[in-house]
């Protein structure tokens, strides 16, 4: 049965629920470079209205920060997390009454204390409720009570239906679950100008490797070491980042892109190098479970294998990845051929749209 009506809890950062001390910094700090003022939570919730329409989203909160939504700044370093139209407001207090009118409940896990009122009203309207659990959880590599701590401290039955999870293993899938990666982008934040290739392979960002899986400083010192032409920046402060302009224009001048792991398998990179179709994606192999056109080895990709290291964490374990990577670049037709095909599969069913879609499809297969 369609879902006709919806009501979304989301997270805090976007209803301004959040702790004093983070609504200071958002009200205050405007950096020079960039823009720290971002919600990931847009790239998935942000086009649910215009897809069923604003009147049949109600969002549960007293206000919205407006600069959140409308388009990127010039050096925002998140264009996908902006972009969509601000939205309609429902104050907490009228929680009784929207319960009366919706066919479902979406509530974000960073929602706070409202969590647990808003399942027990809807538990008593008997209204289905599926929670959405994007941030990243690397605690559950090699948990051997992963299954359980999925859910972190929400229960089947008792708390919802249906769970979303941008970190779902495949041994913890069920019936109830469903995947959120890769992170989807919203097409019209970008602007991107075809270039000459300069460059063999590119990255760029901030290492954190302590905080990251460990095949992405494994991939970046290959990388660096053994491939002629490569371009590898690595950044220790926002303030040596590159522009956004140099950053595409490094990108389309690129045969291929690095996409290692950072702290999870998921990153802004998989789907943003998708945007290109001529700049072909390196990335590990999912060890999360994905929804929409898969990455595949040889088809639309340069995969690489990993293995769960005694430390919990991901290394590279493909001793042919850059053996692999030469061929490709000697080889430009195939490396473009698998860049046409990653970019078609991301404007296909990796946007902010087509995640959107997906949410509301699942949460109908409920009714």
């Amino acid at each position: 049965m369609p879902l006709r009506r919806l009501l979304l809890v989301p997270g805090q950062r976007l209803t301004g629920a959040a702790a004093p001390w983070l609504r200071r910094l958002i009200r205050t700090w405007r950096p020079a470079h960039g823009a720290i003022i971002h919600e990931g939570e847009l790239q998935y919730f942000g086009d649910l209205p215009a897809l069923l329409g604003p009147e049949n989203v109600a969002v549960l909160s007293q206000t919205m920060d407006p600069r959140l939504f409308g388009p990127p700044e010039a050096e925002c370093p998140y264009p996908s997390c902006h972009g969509a139209k601000l939205w309609h407001t429902v104050p907490p207090r009228h929680l009784p009454q929207i319960l009366r009118q919706v066919d479902a409940v979406l509530i974000s896990i960073t929602a706070g204390p409202i969590i647990q009122h808003v399942i027990t009203a809807a538990r008593r309207h008997d209204i289905p409720i599926a929670l959405f659990d994007r941030p990243d959880h690397p605690e559950l590599y090699g948990d051997p009570a992963r299954q359980r701590n999925t859910f972190r401290e929400f229960r089947h039955g008792d708390d919802f239906d249906l769970y979303f999870k941008q970190e779902l293993l495949p041994d913890c899938q069920t019936d109830y679950t469903r995947p959120l990666s890769p992170l989807p982008v919203r097409l019209e934040s970008y602007t991107l100008t075809p270039a000459k290739k300069e460059f063999s392979v590119f990255f760029c960002g901030r290492p954190r490797y302590k905080d990251s899986q460990d095949d992405k400083k494994e991939l970046l010192e290959k990388a660096q070491q053994n491939i002629p032409r490569s371009r590898v920046l690595l950044h220790t402060a926002r303030d040596s980042f590159l522009t956004n302009a140099a950053y595409w224009h490094n990108l389309m001048a690129s045969q291929i892109a690095l996409s290692p792991s950072c702290k999870v398998w998921d990153s802004y990179r998989h789907c943003e190098i998708g945007l290109s179709e001529t700049t072909a994606i390196v990335a590990p192999i999912p060890y999360t479970v994905t929804c929409g056109p898969p990455l595949q080895d040889g088809k639309n990709a340069i995969l690489y294998r990993t293995r769960l290291g005694n430390n919990g964490k991901y290394h590279l374990d493909d001793p042919d990845i850059i053996d692999k990577i030469r061929w490709y670049l000697d080889n430009p037709q195939e490396c473009e051929r698998l860049a046409r095909v990653w970019h078609n599969d991301v404007l296909q069913g990796h946007t902010v749209t087509a995640r959107g879609r997906y949410i509301i499809e699942q949460i109908a297969s409920l009714r």
